[in-house]
This record gives structure tokens, C-alpha cells and sequence, in this order.
């Protein structure tokens, strides 16, 4: 079965007189091609814009065996999530 793993989302201010930037990532836990994954996240998308003043920063991950390879692949996508998102965590 195909499904979403997790939407995380967090707001942080730029500066005092800026709205604050909603970071949500969403995580997927088959390819980025799956049709299914594919309208989750354009429904997502325009969901969360529809409902915002703020500006969206919008990140989407799958956890796809190919990309991921072996029996550690949870491990390696979890160090892949810390590195990349490291300076500018959703």
C-alpha cells in the first residue's frame, strides 16, 4: 500500500516587521512519479496556499527504494533529510 508517512510544518520569522514563512514538508513513502503522490502534493500545495497570508516554503520527499538503496535505507534517508534541511529546517 501506497501512503503518506508525515506533514511536518513549523513557522519562523524572518524579521520583526516580515510575516512569518510557513516551511511544511510532506513525506512520501514511495517514488516522487506514483501518481497518487503526485496529486497529494499538488492538493497539498493548494491547500495550504488557499489558507495562508504567509508565504509557504513547500518541500516534498519520498522515501523511494531506489533512491535509498538497502536494508539501512530508513537510516540513509534520515541522514539525507538532517544534512539537507540542516540550515533551514520545515
Amino acid at each position: 500500500a501506497h501512503c503518506l508517512l508525515s506533514v511536518f510544518m513549523a513557522v519562523s520569522a524572518l524579521a520583526a516587521d516580515t510575516p512569518p514563512v510557513k516551511r511544511v514538508l510532506m513525506l512520501f513513502s514511495e517514488g516522487k512519479d506514483l501518481p497518487v503522490n503526485v496529486i497529494a502534493e499538488r492538493a497539498a500545495k493548494a491547500e495550504l496556499q488557499s489558507h495562508s497570508t504567509n508565504r509557504i516554503e513547500f518541500y516534498a520527499e519520498h522515501l523511494d527504494a531506489m533512491r535509498f538503496p538497502g536494508e539501512s535505507y530508513y537510516k540513509l534517508f534520515r541522514k539525507y533529510l538532517r544534512e539537507k534541511y540542516a540550515q533551514r529546517p520545515p
